[in-house]
């Protein structure tokens, strides 16, 4: 711990690339770039699905402990400083950062190489993987349900009753009278109804009043004039 050097080492043969199958690179350095996986998996990676923040060696320094978007400080920053146990000055200079970031990304490998290479395996099977599908659904009440459908129903049909007697119901008249102008033009060929009103056209609206306040008129059609 204090020379942070291995104790012994053992050669057993000449040193040789790592087989490709071995590890998975991906997941390692997603897990340190991200810190911990959005999913629980089991791979050749450190022995947890996220990696330790080393706020420790941040928090005695000068460093913010939060990056520019406000989260935390990224893990290698703080591992960087520790392993290198310099002053926070040395690290201006590109060389020593990049040096103190190798020595953090060694040992992390390292420390996840342990796990893959003492496992003591020699030799592998394909197994049938295991998926699992979670539906979800809105559960209503069955007597709530068949109320509504059968108000639902009795609005369908009332409307469907509503737009056929509207289009086959019998229009009895041919314009709106909803002015004067209209029922006196509806009105125009009535003989009868024009002697009755010939002499009020310079009668006050009293005289008009006392005529015919008290006599009702009925629109019809008889086949040949509107009364």
């Amino acid at each position: 711990m204090a020379s942070k050097s291995p104790l012994e080492v053992h050669p057993v043969g000449e040193k040789r690339l790592l087989s490709s199958g071995v590890f998975n690179t991906s997941t390692f350095e997603q897990l340190l770039n991200e810190l911990s996986f959005g999913h629980e998996v089991r791979g050749d990676n450190l022995p947890a699905k996220s990696a330790p923040r080393y706020l420790e060696p941040v928090a005695k320094t000068n460093l913010s402990l939060t990056s520019g978007t406000g989260g935390l400080t990224q893990a290698m920053v703080g591992l960087s400083v520790g392993i290198g146990d310099l002053p926070l000055e040395d690290y201006l200079d590109w060389k020593t950062l990049s040096r103190s970031y190798a020595d953090a990304y060694r040992l992390s490998f390292a420390r996840a190489m342990v796990d893959v290479l003492g496992t003591g395996f020699q030799s592998s099977q394909n197994t049938t993987g295991e998926r699992r599908v979670t539906t979800e659904a809105v559960v209503l009440e069955p007597v709530f349900v068949y109320i509504v459908e059968g108000f639902l129903g009795v609005i369908s049909v009332a409307t469907l009753a509503l737009l056929y007697l509207t289009c086959t119901r019998i229009r009895k008249l041919g314009t709106d009278p909803n002015t004067i102008a209209s029922i006196m033009a509806i009105v125009s060929d009535s003989q009868q109804l024009l002697s009755e009103f010939s002499e009020l056209d310079c009668c006050t609206v009293d005289d008009v009043q006392n005529a015919v306040g008290q006599k009702r008129y009925k629109l019809i059609r008889d086949g040949a004039s509107n009364r």
